[in-house]
């Protein structure tokens, strides 16, 4: 920096605190004027300043099922991605199961640190025999976080530092129905077959 007597300037520094120093404890940086000093008076050549140190904010995905399985062996593996890479424990991020019930403590990410301004997306992979598109899905989530449309993925800001953020992606199973139509004896005319497509409301299963 060069400027003319009594003219300051300010530097940003990004530092690396160690993994033994506690959230919220406040440390103190201090910076000192080394090189090309021709200032005389070099009193106001220092600076110190205080800086807190800041907790990770966390996301935990869990995973809910609103109806039974298409299948009984279809199971899903809850991730979080930072683009394409899975960031949290997949320990016990895989379900276990049958019907409508998730196996507690299974189908779980656990808290796992984010960083803020990175979108990461809430998502799942497929176990045993599930196919997605047989199964809407919808994502919310609890703690207050600043973005509030989990379904597209989840930014978070240096306000949600610390921040404790508990999601929950819930699949509803898409149930396919075929509807036929019979011919009476005697009777004449055409007939087909329609397909569709229907939500599952109820404990229906084949």
């Amino acid at each position: 920096f060069t400027g003319p007597a009594n003219s300051s300037c300010t530097v940003v520094v990004h530092a690396r605190v160690k993994s033994d120093v506690a959230a919220n404890t406040i440390i103190t940086n201090t910076g000192v004027v080394l090189e090309a000093e021709t200032d005389l008076n070099t009193v106001n050549n220092t600076s110190s300043v205080n800086a807190q140190v800041l907790p990770f904010a966390t996301i935990t995905l869990n995973k809910a099922l609103a109806g039974n399985r298409i299948s009984n062996t279809d199971q899903f593996a809850v991730q979080i991605l930072n683009g394409a890479t899975v960031v949290n424990s997949t320990t016990n991020s895989t379900t276990t199961g049958t019907g409508s019930t998730v196996t507690a403590s299974t189908g779980t990410t656990g808290a796992t640190n984010v960083v803020p301004n990175i979108n990461y997306s809430l998502t799942e992979a497929i176990a045993g025999t599930t196919t997605l598109s047989q199964y809407s899905r919808n994502v919310t989530c609890t703690g207050s976080p600043s973005d509030t449309n989990a379904n597209d993925g989840l930014t978070l800001t240096n306000a949600d530092l610390g921040k404790n953020i508990v999601c929950t992606l819930t699949n509803t199973p898409n149930i396919d129905l075929s509807v036929v139509k019979s011919q009476r004896a005697g009777t004449t005319g055409s007939f087909q077959t329609t397909q569709l497509s229907v939500l599952a409301l109820g404990s229906l299963q084949y």
